[in-house]
Parts: structure tokens; sequence; C-alpha cells
């Protein structure tokens, strides 16, 4: 309805300009030397206008075929990019089938036009890595550093994570150092260096790195207790088997005061200083431990303990027994203890005890030794048998 409505008023102008027009048509006149033109006013307008749209549709012609190299160029780019595109597709799906070599090749052929570079020559770089092509996979991570400075951290820690697959530990080790002197705190990277210290051993190390951790709250409390418990431990262990005796001790001072109460660290380190004859630290330290936490391992490890006051020791484990009565393990302890303070008849009863609570290969051994002692030959020999069945069925 607008449109009519427009419409019809440009149609009464130009009635009324016609109409005008044709009462008085005016003229135009141009001079040009001896050259003169005279047209009517319409006439020369309308000359006007025609020329006006002549040199407005050559100029658009004009632009249009200046415009034709840089269309011809857009297209070419174009068609560069589907095809680094579809290429870089197929790497993809090569690599996930596991034809590293192919992808490998497709993933570099399409580097060249792709539009995210760093994506194809990571690719490479991976591929490269699962064929052992180590040269091939220090090449392509180097282009893509040149390619994308940006993504320094991110492909150094890439490269890492394969040296430490592939086992080259030394140089996992320069790289991750030199990383994390860039940046002490990269979460990554300190992740990293947790796996790769507990892999070397080097607990010291270890245990720096996942206090950072935990202080970058990178891992929770209950994590950075298990791998501290972890590290100690092992570090505990490496002393135990070197069997010197004052590197021990010097190390149990160092081991945290909540740690030395782990039944299982008081076993190992009571052991130790039982083989360096050191019994009566075993025994204290053994009691120390039990007061808070009973374990049957440790209650049998204090048993086999030669204190120098074997009175005194067998006296201490009697009081347990208010509260652990029918604790086959301390029953085991007190047969023993008993019979080193000569107390044959409670030392048969306490073991008795516990063989009928638990039946024990340890228990009827000591039982056995007990008969022989006594020049109990066939009962002993009965009793060894049934030790012997039980160690083996156990």
């Amino acid at each position: 309805m607008k449109r009519l409505i427009f419409l019809l008023i440009i149609l009464g102008l130009a009635v009324v300009a016609g109409v005008d027009i044709a009462k008085d048509p005016g003229y135009m006149l141009l001079a040009y030397h001896q050259w003169t033109l005279e047209t009517p006013l319409w006439f020369g307008i309308l000359l006007w206008l025609i020329a006006f749209a002549l040199l407005l549709f050559i100029s658009q012609i004009w632009r249009g075929v200046g415009s034709l190299g840089a269309k011809w160029h857009a297209y070419r780019a174009k068609k560069r990019l589907t095809r680094s595109n579809n290429l870089t597709i197929q790497a993809i799906l090569e690599t996930l089938e596991g034809y590293y070599a192919s992808a490998e090749k497709h993933f570099d052929k399409a580097y060249a036009n792709a539009e995210l570079p760093l994506v194809n020559l990571l690719g490479a770089a991976f591929c490269a890595e699962r064929s052992l092509q180590a040269e091939a996979r220090d090449h392509y991570l180097q282009k893509a550093l040149e390619t994308s400075p940006e993504a320094e951290a991110a492909i150094k820690l890439i490269k890492i994570q394969w040296l430490m697959d592939s086992g080259n530990w030394s140089e996992a080790t320069h790289q991750l150092e030199r990383l994390l002197k860039d940046d002490p705190y990269q979460k990554q990277a300190l992740i990293l260096a947790q796996q790769l210290y507990q892999r070397l051993g080097q607990w010291d190390l270890y245990l720096k790195t996942i206090a950072t951790l935990r202080k970058r709250k990178l891992i929770d409390q209950s994590s950075l207790e298990t791998g501290q418990l972890r590290a100690y431990d092992a570090q505990l262990r490496a002393h135990c088997h070197k069997s010197d005796l004052a590197t021990l001790n010097n190390f149990w001072l160092t081991v945290p005061t909540h740690y030395q109460q782990t039944p299982s660290f008081v076993l190992l380190y009571s052991k130790t200083l039982m083989k360096a004859q050191q019994d009566d630290k075993a025994v204290d330290l053994i009691k120390d431990t039990l007061k808070k936490h009973w374990d049957r391992d440790l209650v049998m490890c204090f048993g086999e303990a030669v204190a120098s006051d074997s009175e005194q020791q067998l006296k201490h484990a009697e009081k347990w027994l208010s509260q652990h009565e029918n604790d086959p393990q301390l029953l085991l302890t007190l047969g023993r203890l008993c019979t080193r303070t000569n107390l044959w008849g409670k030392a048969r009863s306490y073991l008795e005890a516990s063989v009928n609570i638990e039946a024990s290969a340890f228990a009827y051994q000591a039982l056995a030794e007990l008969a022989l002692s006594h020049g109990d030959y066939e009962k002993a020999t009965s009793l060894y048998q049934k030790a012997l069945q039980l160690a083996i069925s156990n």
C-alpha cells in the first residue's frame, strides 16, 4: 500500500513536470571553440543522466576487473585450506587407528597450509614418538616452538612426558629442572616432577615437590600424607638395607614425630636395631608405639627381642592381657618370653591358648621347641609337622 502511494506521488510529479515542460521546454546550449550544441532542456538533462550512468557502469566494470586477481588468490587459498583440513582429519583418523607413519606424513604435508599449524606439528611429533623416531620428534617440536613461541611451556611438558615414557630419565630430569627454574609453580611441571622423583627414588626432592603441590592446593592433605608416608618408608628401607646404624639413627630423627608412631616404620626400624644387638632400644620403641597403636606384628617383634631384663619384659607384656586377653599373637609372645625365663608351665599354657584361638606355624614351632627341650621327641616331631603343614598352606 505504501509503495503504491509512493508511485502515485512520483507519477503525479512527473505529470506536473511534463505539463510545465510542454508549456516552456527551455533549451541547453553547449559551446566549444567553433562548435555549438543547442538542445531542449529536458533532452540535455537526459543526456547528462545517460552519460553519468555510463560512467558509473564503466567504473564498476573496472573495479571488478581489478579485483579478479584478489578473488583468484582467495579461491586458491580456500582450496589449499580445504585440502589441508582434509589431510589433517585423515591424519587424525590414522593416528587413532595406529598407522603412525602414514599419519605423520599427512600431518607434515598439511602443515604448510594448516589453519592451526601447531596442531599438525604436535600431531606429527606424537606419531614420530610412537614410531620411536626421536630425531624426527624433536624436529617437529622445534618447528612447533618456532611457529608458536607462546606455547613453549606446553611443548616442553609434552617432550618431558615422552622422555619419561621412553625411560630417558636423565634428559627428562634436565629438561624438567630447566622448566621449573623458569616457572617454579607450573602445575603440570610439578606433577611430572613428583612422578619423576618417585621413579628415581630421589625422595628429598619428592618431598619438597609434594609440599609445593599442597601449598599451591594442587593436591589434598590426604594425598600429601600418602606421599610423605611413601617417601619416608622408602628412605627407611634403604637405610635399613645398608645396615649403617649411625646413619639410620640420624635419619630416624628427621622423620616427623607422627610418622615415628607408624607401626610399619617402627617394626622395620626395630628389627634393624635387633640385628645390631640393640634389643633394649627396640623394646622401648615398641612399647611406646603399642600404647597408641596396637599392632600384631609389633607384638610378635616384641617377643623376638632379647632384652637385657627378660623378666621385666615379660611383666610388661602380661599387663597387655587385661585389654587383649584373646590376642593369639600376644599369647604367643608371652609363651616365648616365658620360655626364655624358664617358666615352662606358663609358656606351654600361653602357647596352647594361642593355638586354640588361632593355629599358626610360629606357635606350633614354639611348642615343638619347648617339647624338644624337655626330651619329648615324639611330641616335638608331631608339633613340627603341624608347623610345617601350616607354613606350606599359608
